[in-house]
């Protein structure tokens, strides 16, 4: 089974203490046909330095760019998911994978995932990676997942197709989108 071409797209504002390990962990997936666009958000600390250094280094087969939002997004548009929507315009591949810069990746964890997405015929899928919680501040959101899993479980058992979807690991093909 052939393996469609994957653009991760990894949204980054103000992430200078993650976006290396990021990146680190997208250049040793082991996937074929990967591009890699790190979208600064308008940061005003050394991301978008970091992330630069760290492309002009690599030397791996996934083709990595760095673009900058613009600083004026269109009426109604604000923050990540203009600065996603920025960078899925300017990708190539037939599934997007959004993911935010705090993620970091095994190498087999893509080549699993899109497989898993091919097998079951699927236009979107979310994924729950494991929380590094550092701070009391995280526990909310841990919170928060749990009440948006189990409420989704509840409303598929009832025969509803509604589902939510975490932005900090979101695949869909480019067709859904």
């Amino acid at each position: 089974m052939r393996l469609p071409r994957v653009s991760v797209i990894v949204p980054a504002r103000n992430e200078e203490q993650n976006i290396v390990a990021a990146l680190s962990s997208l250049a040793a997936l082991q996937y074929d046909d990967l591009e890699v666009i790190v979208v600064d958000d308008l940061s005003t600390d050394r991301t978008a330095e970091l992330a630069k250094v760290f492309m002009q280094a690599y030397t791996g087969n996934a083709h990595m760019r760095l673009l900058t939002a613009p600083s004026d997004p269109p009426l109604g548009w604000v923050g990540k998911t203009f600065a996603v929507d920025y960078a899925i315009t300017r990708s190539t591949g037939d599934i997007i994978l959004v993911c935010d810069a705090d993620v970091t990746h095994t190498p087999q964890s893509l080549h699993a995932v899109v497989k898993y997405f091919q097998t079951h015929r699927l236009d979107l899928l979310s994924l729950l990676p494991h929380l590094d919680i550092r701070s009391w501040g995280e526990y909310p959101m841990l919170f928060q997942t749990f009440l948006l899993y189990t409420s989704s479980r509840v409303a598929r058992a009832l025969g509803s197709r509604q589902s939510f979807g975490m932005g900090t690991y979101f695949m869909f093909t480019r067709d859904f989108y």
